[in-house]
């Protein structure tokens, strides 16, 4: 079962209620292992969305950046304390960047469960 998350910037109004972190049952009735939806910033860096992390390098080629890239964070902020985790890939309890007002001020918690 994976997470709903939401991302919430303590800056702006920058909201997004609906990003689907994880996988589903669908995923493991077809066996596969390697998936996780993760939040990536596209490439015009205008706002959130999911993509499976395991094909990474496919995504990063095209432009998005994944929330767990060290520009993505603001160092001091992350303690090393995760909010979300799936399959190896966490979520920390920090300052993200935000694609609205361009400030680390976005944090990331759930906020329900999907199949």
């Amino acid at each position: 079962m994976g997470q709903i998350i939401c991302a919430k910037c303590h800056n702006c109004d920058f909201e997004n209620e609906k990003l689907y972190f994880g996988t589903g049952d669908l995923d493991s009735l077809f066996k596969d292992l390697t998936r996780c939806r993760y939040p990536a910033l596209t490439p015009d860096k205008s706002d959130i969305v999911m993509l499976d992390i395991s094909k990474r390098n496919d995504y990063e080629k095209s432009g998005y950046i994944f929330y767990d890239s060290e520009n993505m964070c603001e160092k001091d902020s992350n303690k090393g304390k995760w909010a979300i985790e799936r399959r190896g890939h966490k979520i920390y309890i920090a300052r993200y960047y935000c694609p609205k007002c361009k400030k680390f001020a976005l944090s990331f918690h759930r906020c329900g469960c999907w199949d």
